[in-house]
């Protein structure tokens, strides 16, 4: 369940260059480390916008424990994460494990009566992958999505971006008042 934002730093040369000066590991770290503190707002927007059934959905909202970069892309993760409360029935309400069916919220989903639908091992060459065929399941329906995330990061687009400039600009001073001590 993916939604993306995207953000460029375009206009301001002084920061671009100053970024381009730096190795990609001291780069990488001053970037990361202004876009995970940007995606703070839409954390809270999506735990204030999440559906409350048993409260598991808005407990494990939370930001990734890791920000990646991919070819100079920065990804910061931010959604039911869930790796503390397993579907084991211990806790509370039955201990629902929010990352398996917060998509299910987001996006809605179909009704499935009498079974679900069935899935085999590939035949044939190459790697054995399970495959989804027709069932005996029968629609009877649909459950309309309750956009939390999507919601979340529209309304804060606009901030996080400034966030993510501005986070910059200070890892950028921080980085250059640490060089300007240790040459003095």
């Amino acid at each position: 369940m993916p939604f993306g934002l995207k953000v460029r730093v375009m206009g301001d040369y002084e920061l671009i260059g100053s970024l381009a000066e730096l190795e990609q590991k001291v780069r990488n770290s001053i970037v990361r480390s202004a876009a995970r503190k940007a995606m703070g707002p839409v954390k809270k927007a999506a735990i204030a916008a999440a559906p409350e059934d048993s409260g598991a959905l808005k407990r494990n909202i939370k930001k990734g424990p890791s920000v990646k970069t991919y070819h100079g892309a920065v990804s910061v993760l931010v959604g039911a994460i869930d790796y503390k409360e397993p579907y084991n029935g211990s806790g509370p309400k039955g201990g629902r494990n929010a990352g398996n069916y917060a998509h299910l919220v987001e996006l809605g989903h179909a009704i499935v009566a009498r079974g679900s639908l069935k899935t085999r091992m590939s035949r044939g060459r190459g790697p054995k992958r399970i495959i989804q065929i027709k069932g005996t399941g029968l629609t009877m329906g649909w459950v309309a999505a309750r956009p939390f995330l999507k919601k979340a990061l529209q309304l804060n687009e606009s901030r996080v971006k400034t966030m993510i400039e501005d986070g910059i600009r200070k890892g950028l001073e921080k980085h250059f008042d640490k060089l300007g001590k240790g040459k003095g």
